[in-house]
């Protein structure tokens, strides 16, 4: 409990922080992932457009997801971005303990 304590406080100050290096081409200026309907038709035009090469499928997801949700309101990238990361050291540390 300590340890989600400690990360909550050292990520605290990264809600408010600005949308800065590649956000804006990845996610204000990308419109496929300007969902207004989550459908089949809008994931697969967001599969055929928006990855160019680049291997992140879960990140367009997820900020398709945050777009639909939250539109451009950077809080709710930060916050799933973090819960992402809380996740998956969970997921490690529980996979590097041995019963």
């Amino acid at each position: 409990m300590g340890i989600i304590l400690v990360a909550a406080l050292l990520y605290l100050n990264a809600f408010r922080v600005p949308w800065i290096f590649d956000d804006r081409p990845n996610i204000v200026d990308n419109r496929s992932v300007h969902v207004d309907v989550i459908s089949f038709e809008k994931l697969k035009n967001l599969v055929q457009n928006s990855f160019s090469g680049s291997p992140r499928y879960f990140s367009y997801f997820t900020f398709a997801v945050n777009f639909y949700f939250g539109r451009l309101n950077v809080f709710g990238y930060h916050l799933v971005n973090v819960l992402i990361h809380a996740l998956v050291g969970f997921w490690f540390s529980g996979s590097f303990i041995s019963p």
